[in-house]
C-alpha cells in the first residue's frame, strides 16, 4: 500500500514540476517578445531621426533579435504591404520564425 502513495506522490510532483517548467517558458516568451517590440520601436525611432521614408512599409530590420524581424506596414493593411521588397525576405524564406509588424507612426500593429 505504501508503493501506491510513493507513486501517487511521484506523480503529483511530476505534474507540478512540469507545470511550473511550462509557466517559466511561457514568461519566458512573453519577456523575448516584449524585448522584441522594444527594439523594433527603438530601430523606428532611429530610422525616423535619420530621415529614412518608411511610408512604403519596408523591412525595418532583418535581425531584430533572435530569430525576429520588424516591418513596417499600412493600417489597416494596403497592397504595398505584401509586394516581396517591402517584407522582411529572413521571415518571407522562412529563416526567423517571428515578427514584429508596426505601423507608419512606429504603433505596434502586430507581434507573433
Amino acid at each position: 500500500m505504501w508503493w501506491r502513495l510513493l507513486v501517487l506522490s511521484a506523480l503529483t510532483l511530476t505534474a507540478c514540476t512540469i507545470s511550473y517548467d511550462a509557466d517559466r517558458i511561457e514568461q519566458g516568451q512573453a519577456a523575448i517578445k516584449q524585448l522584441a517590440i522594444s527594439r523594433a520601436e527603438e530601430i523606428y525611432r532611429q530610422k525616423i531621426a535619420e530621415g529614412i521614408d518608411l511610408s512604403a512599409g519596408p523591412c525595418l530590420t532583418e535581425n531584430l533579435i533572435d530569430d525576429w524581424v520588424a516591418d513596417i506596414a499600412h493600417n489597416p493593411r494596403q497592397t504595398i504591404d505584401d509586394l516581396p521588397e517591402n517584407q522582411c525576405q529572413n521571415y518571407r524564406n522562412g529563416l526567423t520564425k517571428h515578427f514584429v509588424e508596426l505601423d507608419l507612426n512606429g504603433k505596434l500593429i502586430i507581434a507573433n
